[in-house]
This record gives structure tokens, C-alpha cells and sequence, in this order.
């Protein structure tokens, strides 16, 4: 049997769907601290997150401003953002 790493989770173990849901009833803080944690556990928890930003402005005022964010977001996510600007 494989020893496990520092890195291995439990919760990383869970499927899923069960991630899912346990992102649903995190508090904000408790969502962003794990999202840091790993890139599973980002990939996992940025739905909670980011699902109802709304920054006003026209497409051209909007995209400008979240251009300031970027860099501190990942290239991907940072993309998805970018592209569902309305």
C-alpha cells in the first residue's frame, strides 16, 4: 500500500458531487481559504464563489475593470470570467 503525502486529503478524496454540495453550505471565508488549498479544491469550490459577481458598467467599462483582477486569478479562470461578460 501507497504511502500517502502531505498533500492527500480526505475531503479531496470525496466525489464530486459531494464536494459540491459541502461548497454550497461553507460560509464565504471558510470557500476562499479552501479554494487555495489545492488546484482540485479551487477547481471544486470557485463555482460558491464566483457564481453571482456583478460588476456594473457597459461590456468595454466591465471588461476593463476585471482586467485588474486577473492577475490575481489563474489564466483559466480568469478566461471564463472574460468570456460569460454580458
Amino acid at each position: 500500500m501507497a504511502e500517502k503525502t502531505p498533500t492527500d486529503s480526505r475531503l479531496e478524496g470525496l466525489p464530486p458531487e459531494l464536494l459540491s454540495e459541502v461548497g454550497r453550505c461553507m460560509p464565504l471565508e471558510d470557500l476562499k481559504n479552501m479554494a487555495v488549498t489545492s488546484k482540485k479544491m479551487r477547481r471544486y469550490f470557485s463555482e460558491w464563489l464566483f457564481h453571482s459577481v456583478a460588476i456594473k458598467g457597459d461590456r468595454c467599462e466591465v471588461v476593463k475593470k476585471m482586467e485588474t483582477l486577473l492577475p490575481l486569478i489563474n489564466t483559466e479562470m480568469g478566461q471564463m470570467m472574460v468570456s460569460n461578460v454580458k
